[in-house]
């Protein structure tokens, strides 16, 4: 009875959305748009249907442009988190699987590091040729490559990286020693937590190679020992708790930190 009435379609499609009748809900908010330029809020609801059934293109331009009529923090959020879901998206299976690993390799470690916490591995770049013999089937191989021209892991004496050897708390602590340097590097007055620190470890001597490096880590609080106080230097790495070292890390540096961490 009232064809050109934008409400009466925002309230058609409430009906639809609440029988659960997804394209008829989002024709009829296209439609209130089509009538009403200035309608946000059907703009904003469309973007959160096409969300919801995985079309992160489309909610994405609907989110943006509900935020050309009406800017509001929480639509600036909506748009972040389903471009960073669209990146992830994007990523190879393997890196979205990093999360729930039992065992971290090296491969997902360099992916980890290059890509959320690229910003650091931008500056010092080694400027004489990196040899890696055993990438080319790999991955992971971009970001391992990325990593190791910044001097953050390197190869072995033979050139071989060996992506798929397992990450121990060791050599994670003096992975994210060398990662520190960077973050110190922009916020110096942070370094004061760990730059200089002595731990104490029930399992690990201060005249061990990577005592420095394991002391680093704790202070800065990115690794943990456990109530014994214990570092457990040989331990296996899992997924979840390098992803959690890698989201501390951003917080140090005031990276921005995607939702969902790597999944």
């Amino acid at each position: 009875s009232s064809p050109d009435s934008a409400f009466l379609y925002r309230e058609l499609a409430a009906v639809e959305r609440r029988k659960g009748d997804v394209d008829p809900a989002i024709g009829h908010l296209r439609q209130a748009v089509a009538l009403d330029a200035t309608d946000a809020a059907s703009l904003v609801q469309i973007g959160d249907l096409l969300e919801a059934r995985g079309d992160l293109p489309g909610a994405a331009k609907a989110y943006a442009d509900a935020l050309a009529i009406e800017p509001s923090p929480q639509l600036e959020g909506k748009i972040e988190a389903v471009r960073a879901r669209v990146e992830l998206a994007r990523l190879p299976a393997e890196y979205r699987a990093i999360d729930d690993a039992p065992q971290l390799t090296r491969g997902d470690l360099a992916a980890l590091i290059g890509v959320r916490l690229a910003p650091l591995l931008q500056t010092n770049v080694r400027r004489d040729a990196v040899v890696i013999t055993d990438l080319r089937t790999h991955w992971a191989a971009t970001w391992i490559m990325m990593v190791a021209r910044a001097g953050v892991m390197d190869p072995f004496d033979n050139h071989a990286f060996q992506p798929r050897t397992l990450v121990r708390r060791i050599d994670l602590a003096q992975t994210v020693a060398r990662l520190l340097v960077r973050v110190a590097a922009l916020k110096p007055a942070r370094a004061k937590a760990w730059e200089g620190a002595r731990g104490r470890f029930g399992d690990l001597a201060a005249g061990h190679l990577a005592f420095p490096a394991a002391s680093a880590a704790v202070a800065s609080g990115v690794l943990t020992v456990g109530a014994d106080g214990r570092f457990q230097p040989t331990k296996a790495v899992s997924g979840a708790e390098a992803v959690e070292a890698i989201r501390r890390l951003e917080v140090l540096a005031d990276l921005p930190s995607p939702p969902n961490v790597a999944r």
